[in-house]
């Protein structure tokens, strides 16, 4: 399966991500179906400024994290808000 990139995230009671913005289409996709999509074989990655983006795993069947530790918390690292 290809990659697809999140470029912006929404929060709600911050870590807990809600949606994520994809990019280069700007397209919002819910948490659920990314967790789902992943869990599929889709991979995430993704696209802070100026640096090399880092690959999102689910943890614990539903976080998201760029940490593929086993801490049950979202992580998507410093990518913008919106």
């Amino acid at each position: 399966m290809g990659k697809s990139y999140i470029s912006k995230v929404r929060y709600e009671g911050r870590p807990h991500v809600v949606i994520a913005v994809m990019h280069p289409n700007g397209k919002v996709v819910a948490r659920g179906a990314l967790v789902e999509q992943i869990g599929r074989g889709v991979e995430y990655w993704t696209v802070p400024h100026q640096r090399t983006g880092a690959k999102v795993h689910v943890v614990g069947g539903k976080f998201l994290s760029i940490d593929p530790n086993e801490k049950r918390s979202d992580n998507l690292g410093v990518l913008p808000e919106f």
